[in-house]
């Protein structure tokens, strides 16, 4: 009875192709990654830098503070542009104790270890900011003494706008 498998003889090529194959895959892999890390590493759309510590809890209670000044001025509880003192007599926290100036309408800064932190009220809502005192913006007295709103309005003297947990870095004048 003849065999009724058929066999073939197989060539042995040593995997070569696939050796050249998953070279060419390994190749493509680390060149891909490489490349995305550089464009990572590289991105200089928005520079970020980090919030000092010891502003932290300041930033936050101004945040939570500016929330609860925008729904009393809503519900008509207080002005649009409300002062320093009216903020302290409806027991804002952290108006009701802690040192703010009020050089303008809706502009309030404190200073905090060695900066300075700045919330202002428009009719858009709030913006919080801080700068580094030492950083060569130091009050001018000329400025100052001639126009209060001055500090409050210009965001060209080193603030840093916060803005959904992160900093960034701004030049545009802010108006209050």
């Amino acid at each position: 009875m003849p065999n009724s498998i058929n066999r073939f003889e197989v060539v042995s090529t040593n995997n070569k192709a696939e050796d050249k194959w998953f070279v060419f895959t390994l190749v493509a892999i680390v060149s891909l990654a490489a490349t995305l890390l550089y464009w990572q590493a590289n991105d200089d759309t928005k520079q970020v830098k980090i919030l000092p510590k010891e502003i932290t809890l300041l930033i936050n209670q101004l945040s939570s503070g500016a929330d609860e000044i925008s729904f009393l001025i809503a519900a008509d509880l207080l002005p649009a542009k409300p002062s320093f003192l009216q903020l302290q007599q409806a027991l804002i926290s952290p108006f009701d104790n802690r040192a703010f100036s009020n050089p303008a309408a809706g502009c309030f800064l404190t200073d905090v270890a060695s900066y300075q932190v700045a919330l202002w009220l428009n009719d858009k809502g709030h913006l919080l900011a801080w700068r580094d005192q030492g950083s060569g913006h130091e009050h001018d007295t000329d400025h100052a003494t001639n126009n209060g709103e001055h500090q409050c309005q210009q965001a060209d003297q080193g603030w840093q706008l916060i803005q959904d947990n992160n900093v960034e870095s701004k030049g545009a004048v802010v108006h209050s």
